[in-house]
């Protein structure tokens, strides 16, 4: 890579703990994606186009095209330094993309600058709230890689909400380490195919308020929980008896693919690894998950952030339904479009 920037943007890290006095400073503590494989050029194009990371001055974190202006990334991707609040748009921003090996030659990334940052409303820097932002870069991106568009009610490439995709396998991606302390950070961008957890079970296994007791993320009523179980997707962690096959910090606002039957679907968002009991950062822990903001119940933000609408992030819950309500509703439907017929008569 040459000039502007690049070589800091690739070496600066996310965290993704809420507690800052109990995670260490040191960049090579930062770890990512676990037990990956390496993601060829050929195989980005054709499945993963809109992967991209975010570099220059903003912390490393992945994001994903989905649009020609916009990438979808986590929230606390562009925090401040102190974790309080949404930092502002510079010209020292990067978001790079259209490669696989940061450093090839052959297929050189390419860059923007980030114009604008648009964070949602209701999103809480001490919790994982709605933990989900858009970055606008100043020149269009090329169309051929924002991905498949899925539906009317949406332009971004989700699925419709609702879904269920429990029992069903993701694939998590992100240019991350490929051993547990953080030091085999690769060039080439890595995948990792894991299971989604139920909700049940994710609830079950996963700590819901590390980092919210102290400070002043300890306040009280500030997060009763570190997030909403409505808004997430539990993946990873518990895949192996051996544990290691999984994301963490530094692979914060990658984006989480889902294979339909029309493509791949970006169905979420890093924003916390599975790790292991408190004061302990590891992750890829056994019987933990990662936890991903679901992109499905965000739709309505995504599309009135594009469109420059008003959009109020209290006045609709969307939430991602568990198998059961998903399979009530389909019954439901079936049983209104069997007797919908018979309506005419009336």
């Amino acid at each position: 890579m040459s000039g502007d920037g690049e070589a800091a943007g690739f070496e600066r890290v996310s965290r993704q703990h809420r507690n800052k006095e109990e995670v260490s400073e040191s960049k090579s503590s930062n770890l990512r994606i676990i037990g990956g494989t390496a993601v060829s050029e050929e195989e980005r194009l054709q499945n993963f186009p809109w992967i991209a990371m975010l570099g220059g001055s903003l912390p490393r974190c992945g994001g994903a095209i989905i649009s020609e202006w916009w990438i979808l990334t986590a929230a606390h991707c562009v925090l401040n330094a102190a974790e309080t609040q949404i930092i502002p748009a510079s010209d020292s921003q990067r978001v790079y993309f259209g490669c696989s090996d940061l450093h090839s030659t052959s297929y050189p990334c390419q860059q923007r600058i980030v114009k604008e940052i648009v964070a949602n409303p209701c999103f809480d820097p001490c919790c994982d709230y709605h933990d989900i932002a858009m970055l606008k870069v100043d020149k269009a991106m090329p169309k051929e890689w924002i991905g498949e568009i899925d539906g009317s009610r949406t332009n971004i490439p989700v699925p419709l909400f609702p879904f269920d995709i429990s029992k069903e396998k993701v694939v998590m991606m992100g240019w991350g380490s490929t051993c547990g302390d953080g030091r085999c950070v690769p060039s080439v961008l890595q995948k990792l195919e894991v299971p989604v957890s139920s909700m049940q079970k994710c609830r079950d296994v996963n700590p819901v308020n590390n980092g919210v007791s102290s400070g002043h993320c300890g306040q009280a009523g500030r997060c009763k929980n570190l997030f909403e179980y409505g808004h997430v997707i539990c993946a990873g962690g518990a895949m192996a008896d051996q544990g290691g096959y999984d994301s963490c910090n530094g692979d914060s606002g990658s984006p989480v693919a889902w294979k339909s039957n029309t493509g791949w679907r970006i169905v979420g968002l890093v924003i916390l690894g599975s790790e292991w009991p408190q004061s302990d950062w590891r992750c890829g822990a056994v019987g933990r998950h990662s936890v991903l903001t679901a992109t499905a119940a965000y739709v309505d933000f995504v599309n009135a952030t594009i469109s420059k609408t008003s959009y109020d992030c209290n006045k609709k819950k969307n939430t991602v339904l568990s198998a059961a309500s998903s399979l009530s509703v389909n019954i439901i439907l079936q049983a209104f479009l069997a007797v919908a017929p018979l309506l005419s008569y009336l």
